[in-house]
């Protein structure tokens, strides 16, 4: 998912990326949610991305 946003890549190309890599965003984790939301909202800041994953998920992106 860190390659999503560091690629900017939209929602159908971040899909796209992670089905290759069998991978999928899942619709019950509250990371998945919040990083398809920075997509659609275009908030490719990995810094905002990451303070607002860990308020809500005590998780990072890409550490």
């Amino acid at each position: 998912m860190a390659l999503c946003i560091a690629l900017e890549l939209d929602l159908e190309q971040s899909k796209g990326l992670l089905a290759r890599a069998d991978w999928a965003f899942s619709p019950n984790s509250k990371v998945d949610l919040i990083v398809q939301k920075a997509i659609v909202d275009k908030q490719y800041d990995i810094i905002q991305l990451n303070l607002v994953l860990f308020k809500y998920t005590n998780e990072y992106l890409g550490v």
